[in-house]
């Protein structure tokens, strides 16, 4: 009954979401926009079958700037906190072990407790250089390499595990 009740306030309360212009000037402008998500699971641990309970949380900031005519900046920001006893399982140990194996990680653990974990993450940030006849983008950005569902094998500088893509699918 209690994890069809958690289910159920899951699948109606939709993410927050707000967006919103800060500055806008003929040279400069500033806009932030973000969401807000929460997913409460309630499971059993694999190997001893004792019931945990999760609460995790995200708040995602989309900084977005154009200045000089031809340049712009893009910052995402998540913000990332975990509640519950599955903070204290093998689950929990496993997900934040691949999370820290990738590739230039830029997540910062803030708070580890007993039943509460909170991360900052640099999603993406990235510098565009834009005339019109040329356009060059430097920074950390997500690139295709193909059109794929969940990951696509032939993309080698973008290492998700299919358990991470999926929590952040559902995050």
């Amino acid at each position: 009954m209690f994890r069809k009740f958690i289910f159920l306030i899951t699948i109606f309360i939709s993410p927050s979401l707000f967006a919103f212009s800060i500055v806008k000037t003929e040279d400069f402008s500033l806009s932030l926009k973000g969401y807000y998500k929460n997913l409460s699971l309630a499971s059993r641990e694999t190997i001893n079958g004792d019931p945990y309970f999760g609460n995790l949380n995200r708040l995602r900031l989309d900084f977005d700037s154009q200045f000089l005519k031809y340049f712009s900046v893009k910052l995402i920001w998540d913000n990332e906190w975990i509640g519950g006893d599955w903070v204290n399982t093998l689950e929990f140990d496993t997900r934040q072990a691949l999370r820290d194996s990738e590739f230039f990680n830029l997540n910062w653990p803030l708070v580890e407790k007993k039943n509460f974990y909170y991360q900052q993450d640099l999603y993406r940030v990235y510098l565009k250089f834009d005339p019109g006849f040329l356009s060059l983008i430097f920074g950390r950005q997500k690139i295709d390499w193909g059109a794929a569902h969940l990951f696509s094998p032939s993309d080698l500088f973008t290492p998700l595990t299919l358990f991470d893509e999926i929590g952040r699918a559902h995050v």
